[in-house]
């Protein structure tokens, strides 16, 4: 048997989706749009992406973890979006 408790985590992480804005690399979680501006801290309030949160992603928003996943849907080591890689030096 399933307890109240735990539920409600299922239910909760459901529910969310991952809204990604312009300038964040991480996502902010929340019910709608207009909740994600609100608890955003910082960054554009343009949002660049939205997406619906995996299995794995859904475990990490239960247990309060950091969702790492990036707006192209990749992890943090094989995005390449901050990684700080400029334009490179000038082609001849």
């Amino acid at each position: 048997m399933v307890g109240l408790a735990e539920l409600t985590k299922q239910g909760i992480a459901m529910t969310k989706k991952l809204y990604y804005f312009e300038g964040r690399n991480t996502a902010v979680v929340a019910d709608s749009a207009k909740e994600a501006r609100a608890k955003k801290k910082r960054g554009g309030d343009k949002i660049v992406s939205v997406k619906t949160p995996s299995a794995a992603d859904k475990k990490k928003m239960a247990s309060g973890a950091w969702v790492r996943t990036r707006k192209d849907g990749k992890s943090p080591a094989k995005s390449s979006y901050g990684k700080g890689r400029g334009q490179g030096p000038k082609r001849k």
